[in-house]
């Protein structure tokens, strides 16, 4: 999948006006998060939200708390249907 169109030009804004800043750094997590031009790996994409949530973006630290959050694994059951008549 292509990165959109507005998350580019939002990176190139950023890395125009200087790598490090938080929102930039969140921004390379989604990246990772999707596949969104780089292979998708949420182990890299933590790893952004991370660094992102530890200069303070409050967006990153929201991401890293639904991500760390343990899930429990459910399969749905299948649906008992009656014989036929």
């Amino acid at each position: 999948m292509d990165i959109p169109s507005c998350a580019q030009a939002r990176l190139a804004g950023m890395y125009r006006d200087g790598i490090g800043v938080p929102e930039g750094i969140f921004l390379r997590g989604v990246l990772y998060a999707y596949g969104w031009g780089v292979p998708k790996d949420l182990g890299e994409s933590v790893r952004w939200f991370r660094l992102a949530a530890a200069q303070g973006n409050t967006v990153a630290r929201d991401h890293l708390k639904y991500l760390e959050t343990p899930r429990k694994e459910t399969v749905p059951s299948p649906q008992k249907t009656s014989p036929p008549k």
